[in-house]
């Protein structure tokens, strides 16, 4: 996707009451991704916050629903379908994932890795930002050190960026 075509969804569809740079940073990573997924089938945005991924999803064109931990975000999201972290397992069918820096909230990352990609019925990318030296974030209870932390078997390192003065990693997984 080009740089134009992001600036132009955010500037039509943004809530600029809430941080313009996270918002296009969601916009830029979406759109960088999508193209991996297969249109006709369903996107789950774990860690999806206010709505807004959901959003860019379905700006894109896919059906897309959202789990959030996060009882106040669940709240401000109102008008997407966003799941809470116990009733995804009652979600009917498979789906493919996207999770943007949620991985860095969690303590046993491996463990609801392999969660997802049950849940993942053909594409998967995480995204985090790479910590080497540990963080300063103190809601960032288990930082990752380097890529590998969070690696799935059978997953396809795609790149990592820097962005914002920050490594970020990605890592897109496909089933086979």
């Amino acid at each position: 996707m080009g740089q134009k075509f992001l600036e132009d969804l955010q500037d039509q569809h943004c809530d600029f009451t809430r941080t313009t740079g996270k918002r296009f940073r969601v916009m830029r990573n979406v759109g960088e991704v999508a193209p991996y997924y297969p249109i006709n089938e369903p996107v789950l945005c774990f860690g999806s916050g206010d709505g807004f991924e959901v959003q860019a999803w379905e700006l894109l064109g896919f059906d897309a629903v959202g789990c959030e931990i996060s009882e106040r975000k669940r709240r401000i999201s109102s008008g997407y379908r966003v799941y809470t972290y116990e009733t995804l397992s009652q979600a009917q069918g498979q789906y493919n994932i996207y999770c943007a820096h949620t991985l860095e909230h969690v303590v046993d990352k491996r463990a609801l890795i392999s969660q997802l990609w049950e849940k993942c019925c053909s594409v998967m990318c995480l995204i985090f930002p790479i910590e080497p030296n540990g963080t300063k974030n103190p809601s960032h209870l288990s930082p990752i050190k380097n890529i590998d932390d969070v690696v799935v078997p059978g997953s396809i390192i795609l790149k990592t960026v820097r962005w914002n003065d920050e490594l970020e990693g990605l890592i897109l997984c496909r089933k086979m």
